[in-house]
């Protein structure tokens, strides 16, 4: 057992395992081979698995089990207009990228890029089969791959039972998120909780634990946008939805207003929206943090030639959360707003 798991008794704090090499061995395995044959018996088939790049995660938090993953996958196909497969000097050959396999893909969602390494005449039909016929036979497979991850990667998130002497774990509820709405894809550490607090009635600015088990977080991101575009896509309801993909969020840039994101694990209050000076202040928490404890979360937007740094400072964050929530906020923050509206530097 490792060490963060003989920790992690009744599998109540967030534990995550990096699957990614681990799908990369699945769909080599998985996707070679896989062939179509056509009305004239022409083949095509997949030779090859050539990359797999991406994220692949399997996370666990107080029993349940989800899986998180946005991967492209890059092929290599053989075609044969005889049927020939063993006759490789004739063989017509390409590529097919799918430039997005993730967990909250579905079966029409799939694209399938597929080109010839050499653009003739005679390659152009078996390309056809490739793009109609043989892309359809990988979907099963995609559709395989979440449940394969648990089956296989189980144990180093969730304690089985047996485990401890003293265990009162229950089976783990699994999540492949086959809901959109009910799991976002942005979401790992920030779906802790299952339901979030009522804010009225609780005092905001009551210190709610003991400040020597809180911390104090600064970070810094540099965005390609102005400070009143940043400061709009942090505040604007229909801003954060498309950042969040997700429609259950409540926000709005009027102070003293509470906002949920992410299923309503992150909840707090606007403090302060200040757009002359771009600045933001709320109130904030987690809700798988110690009950009615919120931390306060400062948000200043430094606009300049062509760029914004973005300063944020959080205070009064719980120790036990500290490295979690601070890379949580470029994963599920900084880095969604940037893809989801360009805002990111190429390299």
């Amino acid at each position: 057992m490792s060490q963060a798991n003989w920790k992690n008794v009744n599998n109540w704090h967030w534990t995550e395992k990096n699957c990614a090499e681990w799908a990369k061995k699945y769909f080599t395995s998985s996707l070679i081979d896989i062939k179509y044959t056509g009305k004239n018996k022409e083949i095509v088939k997949i030779t090859s698995v050539e990359s797999v790049t991406g994220d692949a995660d399997l996370n666990q938090r107080k029993g349940k089990i989800l899986t998180l993953y946005d991967l492209e996958i890059k092929l290599k196909w053989a075609g044969y207009l005889d049927g020939d497969e063993e006759d490789q000097d004739s063989a017509i050959r390409g590529s097919l990228t799918i430039p997005e396999v993730a967990h909250d893909s579905e079966a029409d969602d799939y694209v399938f890029d597929v080109r010839l390494d050499n653009d003739t005449k005679a390659g152009w039909g078996l390309k056809e089969l490739v793009r109609t016929e043989l892309s359809k036979l990988l979907v099963p497979e995609f559709a395989k791959f979440p449940n394969a991850m648990i089956q296989q990667n189980l144990g180093d998130v969730y304690i089985n039972d047996s485990s401890f002497v003293a265990n009162n774990s229950k089976i783990p509820k699994i999540k492949s998120h086959i809901n959109k709405e009910e799991e976002q894809p942005h979401v790992k550490a920030f779906k802790a909780g299952e339901s979030g607090l009522t804010l009225s009635g609780i005092n905001l600015n009551s210190n709610q634990m003991d400040q020597s088990k809180t911390s104090r977080i600064k970070l810094e991101s540099e965005f390609m946008a102005s400070a009143s575009d940043i400061f709009d896509a942090l505040l604007n309801i229909d801003k954060v939805k498309l950042w969040t993909r997700s429609s259950n969020i409540s926000i709005s840039p009027k102070p003293s207003t509470t906002f949920s994101l992410f299923g309503g694990n992150i909840r707090g209050q606007l403090e302060i929206a200040d757009k002359d000076n771009f600045k933001i202040v709320q109130k904030w928490r987690n809700n798988s943090w110690q009950e009615h404890h919120y931390s306060t979360v400062t948000i200043e937007l430094k606009q300049s030639d062509g760029s914004t740094k973005l300063h944020l400072t959080q205070i009064d964050v719980p120790t036990t959360d500290l490295d979690a929530t601070k890379a949580n906020w470029d994963n599920y923050y900084f880095k969604p707003i940037k893809t989801t509206f360009g805002w990111g530097f190429s390299v």
